[in-house]
C-alpha cells in the first residue's frame, strides 16, 4: 500500500531514501529551500532520479519536489512521516519550515539524528505557545544514517549499501513503540533506549573527526580525490579509533545505555580483502579538508556532546577531548565545555541535571513538557 512520505532535504541522503520510497510505490514528496532549487529542478528535469546503487544502476520514478512554505503547505498536511535528511545546522530551518502544516498524528524522524528531536521539541513548545496550536506527534532519530552516500550531480546519487536495519528511538522514550510501529515497512526498526544513545551510536561520533584530524596532511594535499576509508585507516589511526571508542563505551555504562561499535567494520576494511559492498563504501569520498562535515559537524554535534555526557557522569575522555581541542584550533573556536560552540547539553536544555536526571527527562518528562503548552 502506497503511503504519503515527505523528505526534508535533497541531499545524498534526501536522494538516495527518495529514490528507494518511489521505487517502492509510495507517493513521496522531496523538500528542500530556494537555495537547492538547482537540484529539485533537474530532478523535475529528468523525470527521475539516477541512483547507483548496490544492486545496480537505476532511474527512480521522480518524486513530487516542493520548494519554498507555500508548495510545501501542499503536500504536508496528508504527509504520514516526515523524514529530516540534512546536516545539524540546517535542520532549525527545516524544522521552522514544517512547523505551520503539522498535524495530530504525524510522524517525523531525524537521521542523522545529531540531537535533532530535542531541538524539534523545544521549537514545537515556542510556536504552540506563538500560535496556540500544539500538533499532537511523534518525534525521534535514528541510530546512524539511512545510507553511506554521495550525491554524484544534480539528480543522481551513489549509494553504497543497501537500506540496514537501524535502532530508532522518540522522545519522549515512551512514544518509540508508537515510532517503530510508523515504520513498519520503511525501515526494520528496532527500538532504542532514548533519543542521545541513537544520536550519539553514530559510528560517525567514534570514526569521524579523530581519524580526519590524523590524516588531514594528507587530506589536504589530495583535496576531493581522498577518501578516508580507503586512504586513512591504518592500523595507528584504528588504535586511536578504538581508544575514542571505549570512552564511549565508559559514558554510555554510566548511563545504561547500549553502545554500539563500529570496530568490525574498519577491522574488517583493515584486513584488505572487503566484500563487494564495502568496496563501495571504502569508494565515499571526503572529507577534502578542515571544514568538512567530518570534522566541522562531528566535532560540533557528536563529539562535543558525547564530551559534555561523560563529563557530567564523570566519565573522562581525554582521547576524545584531544580531538576536539585540536578541532577547535582548526576551527578557531571551542567545542568544549556547556558554553561551547554547537550541540550543547546547556542548549537542549540539560544545564544541571544529573544522569540519573537526564534518563528520566529522556524517557518521560519531554512528554510532560510538551502537555504543559
Amino acid at each position: 500500500m502506497a503511503r504519503k512520505l515527505t523528505i526534508m532535504g535533497a541531499g545524498g541522503t534526501g536522494l538516495a531514501l527518495a529514490a528507494e520510497w518511489t521505487l517502492a510505490g509510495h507517493d513521496v514528496t522531496l523538500y528542500d529551500d530556494s537555495e537547492h532549487e538547482d537540484i529539485l529542478a533537474a530532478v523535475r528535469r529528468t523525470g527521475h532520479i539516477e541512483a547507483d546503487r548496490p544492486e545496480g544502476k537505476l532511474k527512480a520514478p521522480a518524486p513530487a519536489t516542493a520548494v519554498g512554505h507555500d508548495r510545501l503547505a501542499l503536500h504536508a498536511a496528508d504527509t504520514e512521516l516526515f523524514a529530516f535528511c540534512c546536516t545539524a545546522w540546517r535542520q532549525e530551518a527545516m524544522i521552522e519550515a514544517v512547523l505551520p502544516f503539522l498535524r495530530d498524528g504525524q510522524a517525523l524522524l531525524f537521521a542523522p539524528g545529531n540531537a535533532g528531536s530535542l531541538r524539534f521539541r523545544r521549537m514545537l513548545g515556542e510556536y504552540g505557545v506563538r500560535s496556540g496550536r500544539m500538533p499532537q506527534v511523534v518525534v525521534g532519530e535514528m541510530e546512524g544514517n539511512w545510507f553511506p552516500c554521495r550525491r554524484t550531480g544534480p539528480a543522481s546519487v551513489f549509494q553504497a549499501l543497501p537500506l540496514a536495519p537501524h535502532a530508532v528511538a522518540a522522545f519522549p522514550a515512551v512514544d518509540t513503540p508508537r515510532l517503530v510501529k510508523r515504520l513498519e515497512g520503511l525501515l526494520e526498526a528496532r527500538p532504542g533506549t532514548c533519543v542521545l544513545e541513537a544520536a550519539l551510536n553514530s559510528p560517525n561520533v567514534v570514526i569521524h573527526l579523530a581519524a580526519s584530524l590524523l590524516n588531514i596532511g594528507g587530506m589536504e594535499k589530495k583535496g576531493k580525490g581522498f577518501c578516508l576509508f580507503r586512504d586513512g585507516l591504518t592500523p595507528a589511526v584504528c588504535s586511536v579509533v578504538e581508544k575514542v571508542n571505549a570512552e564511549k563505551e565508559a559514558v554510555f555504562a554510566a548511563y545504561g545505555w547500549t553502545p554500539r561499535s563500529p570496530l568490525a567494520l574498519l577491522r574488517e576494511i583493515m584486513r584488505g580483502e572487503p566484500s563487494e559492498g564495502l568496496r563501495r563504501f571504502v569508494s565515499l569520498s571526503g572529507p577534502d579538508g578542515p571544514e568538512h562535515r567530518y570534522l566541522r559537524e562531528d566535532a560540533m554535534c557528536g563529539a562535543s556532546l558525547l564530551h559534555q555526557s561523560g563529563r557530567l557522569a564523570g566519565v573522562e575522555t581525554p582521547v576524545l577531548d584531544a580531538a576536539l581541542t585540536l578541532a577547535g584550533v582548526l576551527h578557531g573556536c571551542e567545542y568544549m565545555g556547556e558554553k561551547g560552540q554547537g550541540v550543547t547539553l546547556r542548549s537542549l536544555g540539560f544545564s544541571g541535571k544529573k544522569p540519573e536526571e537526564l534518563n528520566d527527562f529522556l524517557t518521560e518528562q519531554g512528554e510532560k513538557d510538551a502537555s504543559c503548552h
